[in-house]
């Protein structure tokens, strides 16, 4: 077994490689992971009772949580372990928040400005003034 991160020695049966489709975790637990993207913020309402339904794990034990079988009623979150990434709500266009979610814990703090949501004359000049915070 290589140990090498800098191998590429694709005879070695695995990959050093970010872009890899099949991860450890989705080979041994059939986890999966997606990315969300959308150009229209959340509506705060909309998102609010989204989280307010939220399936809270029943198990601490992760190989628990994914045995355990999914009725025809389950959520659709019901299986999800992991989420996290930055998103924005329409009522506070300029914030962005991150959302960060494993197990039984969630969180959605203020991380700073929306980028993507400014106008050109504005992300000119706020890329002058904070440009630490947009390479960031």
């Amino acid at each position: 077994d290589c140990s090498d991160p800098t191998c590429t020695d694709e005879s070695h049966g695995h990959s050093h490689s970010h872009s890899s489709p099949v991860t450890t975790a989705q080979e041994r637990f059939g986890i999966t992971s997606f990315t969300y993207t959308a150009r229209r913020p959340f509506h705060e309402v909309r998102f609010t009772e989204a989280l307010k339904t939220w399936p809270v794990p029943k198990q601490d034990d992760l190989g628990l949580l994914l045995s355990e079988p999914a009725g025809d009623d389950a959520h659709p979150m019901s299986k999800v372990v992991r989420s996290k990434g930055f998103c924005w709500l329409e009522t506070h266009p300029s914030s962005r928040m991150y959302w960060s979610h494993a197990g039984k814990d969630m969180k959605l703090n203020y991380e700073g400005v929306w980028w993507g949501a400014m106008t050109e004359i504005q992300f000119k000049m706020m890329k002058s003034m904070a440009a630490a915070e947009y390479e960031r």
